[in-house]
């Protein structure tokens, strides 16, 4: 309620897509062990990474918004990103891993041969006991390697070279 009402009133800064990108273009990593403002470190890495559709799935979203929103941001950048509406926005392939699962495609293996089809890179959801295809590699962050933050993976084809993504089911 008070946030819409300080909106209402005017009292919150809105900025483009674009500015939006140019501002998390600026912003750095910061891997130290205790809290402070990433601002004020002084052993900042690499690009700051970015979710697209954090909250929510990346297709609600116009696809020129995030075209301009990602454009500042260098190739090194970390992304990650996934859609269970990949079937009606092939369009955010580029960005967007085609998020596949058995309780949503019954014939996963089919879904998975469409969404590639249609342009996109996969990350999927294995039944229990079943391996990955040989396109694909086990999720570095769910194996313990690594972070999302700092793995980047699952960004769609800005990582074209790179296998698909699966996970084990939790159980």
């Amino acid at each position: 309620d008070g946030i819409w009402q300080s909106w209402a009133m005017g009292n919150i800064e809105t900025m483009t897509p674009a500015e939006a990108g140019a501002l998390v273009a600026t912003l750095r990593t910061c891997n130290c062990a205790k809290p402070h403002k990433r601002t004020n470190c002084k052993t900042a890495g690499g690009p700051l990474g970015i979710r697209l559709g954090a909250y929510g799935d990346p297709a609600s979203v116009p696809g020129w918004v995030w075209s301009e929103l990602l454009a500042p941001l260098s190739e090194s950048a970390k992304m990650t990103s996934y859609t269970h509406q990949w079937e009606t926005r092939p369009d955010l392939a580029e960005y967007t891993m085609a998020s596949v699962d058995p309780s949503t495609w019954p014939d996963v293996h089919d879904a998975l041969d469409r969404a590639h089809a249609l342009g996109f890179r996969t990350y999927r959801v294995l039944a229990t006991g079943e391996t990955p295809r040989a396109d694909e590699i086990i999720c570095p962050e769910a194996s313990g390697a690594t972070k999302c933050n700092r793995c980047g993976l699952c960004a769609g084809n800005r990582r074209p070279k790179t296998p698909n993504i699966a996970v084990q089911a939790i159980t």
